[in-house]
């Protein structure tokens, strides 16, 4: 509901790692064996680099234009144009 209902990029950004702790405790499930925990913490530190990969990529491609709702987004771009 949180990602669904989203206009501003860190709401997404907040709604996706919300869902993402479930799959990170989902992982690490099985701790009777020793692949369950292994697996857990290799599933968070992949999903750490990937959202500081994220993080990095969305601030420079937004950053110098500073737009935060999706509605401004389009607008904000230096290629933007509107075809008719």
């Amino acid at each position: 509901m949180l990602l669904t209902g989203a206009v501003e990029l860190l709401v997404v950004f907040i709604a996706l790692e919300i869902s993402s702790i479930s799959t990170y405790i989902l992982a690490g499930y099985r701790k009777n064996t020793a692949r369950g925990p292994e697996a857990a913490i290799k599933y968070f530190l992949l999903g750490s680099f990937a959202t500081a990969f994220l993080l990095y990529g969305v601030a420079l491609t937004f950053a110098p234009q500073a737009p935060r709702r999706f509605t401004k987004l389009p607008a904000s771009h230096p290629r933007h144009r509107i075809i008719r």
